[in-house]
Order: C-alpha cells, then sequence, then structure tokens
C-alpha cells in the first residue's frame, strides 16, 4: 500500500501547486486506481484503506493475465481448442474405460490337462 499512498501524495501535492500557481478555487478531485492485475484485485480492500476513492478495472488486463488469452482473439480459436481437447480427451477415457472394462469382465477358463482319450 506503499506506493499507492506514495503516489498518492503526489498527486495531492501537484493539485496544491498547480492550484496556487493558477488562482483555482474549489478543485474537488477523487484519487482511485486501475485494477489491471490479479493480486490488485485481491487486495482491493486494502487499497481502499489506504485511501482510494474509486477504482477503475482493466478487465482486458485481468482477463489476459488471469487466463493467458485476450478477450479481443479469443473467439478465433476457442471453441475449436475445447471442442478438439474434450472430443480427444472424451475418447481416450472411453477408450480405457471399455478395454479395462472388458479386460475385467474376459471370462477365466481354467486350462484341463487332463486328455479327453488315453494313448494307444
Amino acid at each position: 500500500m506503499e506506493e499507492f499512498k506514495h503516489q498518492q501524495q503526489l498527486i495531492k501535492n501537484t493539485i496544491e501547486k498547480v492550484t496556487k500557481e493558477h488562482k483555482l478555487d474549489g478543485i474537488n478531485v477523487k484519487i482511485g486506481t486501475m485494477i489491471e492485475v490479479p493480486r490488485a484485485a485481491l487486495i482491493a480492500n486494502e487499497i481502499v484503506t489506504a485511501g482510494a476513492e474509486f477504482f477503475s478495472y482493466g478487465t482486458n488486463d485481468l482477463t489476459q493475465l488471469t487466463y493467458g488469452f485476450s478477450r479481443d482473439d479469443i473467439g478465433t480459436y476457442l471453441l475449436t481448442h475445447l471442442l478438439t481437447y474434450l472430443l480427444t480427451h472424451l475418447l481416450t477415457y472411453s477408450l480405457i474405460y471399455l478395454l479395462t472394462h472388458s479386460l475385467t469382465h474376459l471370462p477365466t477358463h481354467s486350462p484341463t490337462h487332463s486328455p479327453t482319450h488315453s494313448p494307444t
């Protein structure tokens, strides 16, 4: 939270300096932050406690960092990738199931060593 507090103070000092230089009155500026990484989203309550008055969420950045793909180009390959993955695994698991199921249910015959007729 030190980074936010540092930037907040820098912004306040800049507002005060510009206000004095340009003889402005009553400038009311809210200070907040943009949440662009998953860690920032997870500690948003701490950022509020540090003094943030608002958040702006960078959903594209959050999507890219969380899932490893961009929302802009995901439509071009996700469905194909998902179907390929599902079908491959479904077929593989089905085959494994069928093989193991059929192998465990094979009839067991013990070989007989008694001849049906005796040698002459």
